[in-house]
């Protein structure tokens, strides 16, 4: 079951409060998509519909609480460096889910001694499902989606939450932040821009819009859940945040901002031999998603619906 144990660090929830989440999260699984059988043709009634349900998803938004999600496995070390340049940016309603994906290092307990944060279980192993599990728990009306091993600035989240305040009552749905490895200059900047702009060049071109990065992005609570049951979680050789940009639709907008940027580990640059890997899971995560939303007719739907 998704998001089996759920914790927080703050003594004032009361038992009733933890009860009601936890029937909240058994009933927020994914859920296949309709019973027509096509899934693409369910989508693309969905997106037809998109334009009176995405309204709703920005009205009111002017400070928006923000629900930071962090998946989490065996990472317990850098994730703590996380959660002390996180912790104390949060403020009003803002919270901190650390999703533990069946750690056995003490990452549950490392988060669970920040204010703030809650950790939630996925025991089903694997990205896309600790990903799901934590936006399926977020409270807040903007998700913002960052790893274990980053850290992050002083004023990361107020520019995700400023630019939410921007953008209020517009048809975007998701922010793409940058990020910088923690290298000695100019590597940083180089090996970044190499690793970073290659994604969005090459993913972007095919999408229509800047792609969703893991790393660093943001998006509408709402918009979630208006997509989530066209985002299967069960192929975890995909890359979960490049699955999920294909659920944007025609007419829905992602912004890339360059100025909030995260410092990242330079593990990457350091598994050179999984460089291959991370390759080829973003082409069958490509290839997988063509079958539904290929670029001859994803891009002319998008810059058709963008000119009106």
């Amino acid at each position: 079951m998704c998001c089996s144990r759920s914790t927080t660090s703050s003594s004032s929830k009361s038992p009733k409060a933890s009860a009601r989440r936890s029937r909240r999260s058994s009933s927020a699984r994914w859920t296949r998509p309709s019973a027509c059988g096509c899934r693409w043709r369910c989508r693309r009634a969905s997106e037809r519909t998109g334009r009176a349900r995405r309204i709703s998803y920005t009205d009111g938004v002017s400070h928006p609480a923000l629900s930071v999600v962090i998946p989490c496995y065996n990472d317990a070390t850098l994730l703590e460096r996380a959660l002390e340049s996180l912790a104390p940016q949060l403020s009003g309603d803002d919270e901190i889910i650390v999703v533990d994906n069946n750690s056995t290092d003490g990452s549950a307990s490392i988060a669970e001694g920040f204010s703030g944060v809650r950790v939630v279980e996925e025991k089903r192993q694997g990205i896309t499902w600790a990903a799901a599990c934590g936006y399926n728990e977020a409270r807040g009306e903007v998700i913002v989606r960052t790893d274990a091993d980053i850290r992050a600035g002083r004023d990361f989240l107020d520019k995700h939450r400023a630019l939410w305040a921007q953008h209020r009552n517009t048809e975007l749905v998701a922010i793409t932040g940058n990020g910088h490895f923690e290298l000695p200059a100019p590597w940083n900047v180089i090996a970044s821009v190499i690793y970073l702009r290659a994604y969005l060049w090459t993913t972007g071109s095919a999408l229509g819009h800047p792609p969703l990065w893991g790393t660093n992005y943001s998006m509408l609570t709402s918009w979630w859940h208006g997509v989530r049951e066209h985002v299967d979680p069960r192929d975890t050789a995909v890359h979960d945040d490049l699955h999920l940009s294909f659920a944007v639709r025609p007419a829905e907008k992602v912004l890339f901002a360059r100025d909030i940027v995260v410092e990242m580990d330079p593990r990457p640059l350091r598994q050179g031999g999984r460089q291959g890997l991370r390759f080829r899971r973003g082409m069958h995560t490509m290839l997988k998603n063509f079958r539904f939303s290929p670029p001859y007719r994803r891009l002319p739907e998008r810059w058709a619906r963008l000119r009106t």
